[in-house]
This record gives C-alpha cells, sequence and structure tokens, in this order.
C-alpha cells in the first residue's frame, strides 16, 4: 500500500483502487491511504460478506461496485448436476463453489431460479435456463 501511495504521490497514479480483499484488509488500507474504488465478488453464489462491504464503503465515501454480478462459474447454464466432474486441469476443480455443500448449495440456487422462470416470474430472460 505504501508503494501506491507513493507512486500517487509523485502523480504516477490517479486513485488507489482495491479488490477482493477480506474486510480487515479494507480497513487497515483505509488506515494507510484513502482509496478511490473498492470492488469484491458479490453475486447469488457469494453473498456472505457483501452487506458489510458496501456500509464501509458508503461509510467512507468510497466508490464501490460488486464483480461477476450473475455469478462467474456459469452455474445459470443449467449443465451442471451432482454428478459433474472437474478434471484436475480445471480450475473449477479447486474452486469451494464446486466442492461439497457449497457446490449442492449453487445446484440448489440454480434449481430454484429455474423454476421461477418456468412460472414466468423471472425477469432477467437474458440470462440462459437448461433446466
Amino acid at each position: 500500500m505504501e508503494a501506491l501511495v507513493r507512486m500517487r504521490r509523485e502523480g504516477k497514479i490517479g486513485e488507489i483502487g482495491i479488490a477482493n480483499f477480506p474486510l480487515a484488509q479494507v480497513t487497515e488500507a483505509l488506515g494507510i491511504a484513502p482509496s478511490g474504488q473498492f470492488r469484491w465478488q458479490f453475486n447469488l453464489f457469494q453473498r456472505g460478506r457483501g452487506i458489510e462491504l458496501a456500509s464501509l464503503c458508503q461509510r467512507s465515501g468510497i466508490l464501490s461496485g460488486c464483480l461477476g454480478g450473475s455469478g462467474r462459474w456459469v452455474f445459470l447454464t443449467g449443465k451442471f448436476t451432482r454428478e459433474s466432474t472437474f478434471g484436475e486441469d480445471d480450475h473449477r476443480s479447486k474452486l469451494p463453489a464446486f466442492q461439497g455443500e457449497m457446490f449442492d448449495e449453487n445446484l440448489k440456487r440454480v434449481a430454484a431460479l429455474s423454476r421461477l422462470r418456468r412460472r414466468g416470474r423471472f425477469p432477467l430472460a437474458n440470462w440462459r435456463f437448461d433446466g
């Protein structure tokens, strides 16, 4: 962070932006220098810390935004099932969202969204569902 502060002071960069840091690190970084923008993962499948981070940004006057609004792992295609497997060279084999209970929960969310879409109660027509 100190290097970014120095670069800003030297006019080499404009604002300092932060992305995908835990809340404690964002708070620590803000103690060193104000930030112009903060982005984090917040979507249908990753909602845990979003409210806390949004509140911190609002209190600190930081422009904030979310990454991966529809879930970056393409769950919404409807092509994954509990029996889906991912090879060792597939990055999803290492992501918690594709493992164990979290994978089961994400599949349930997709199933619920698919039911809403079939009933005509899901306005995001540009999202693709095969379910």
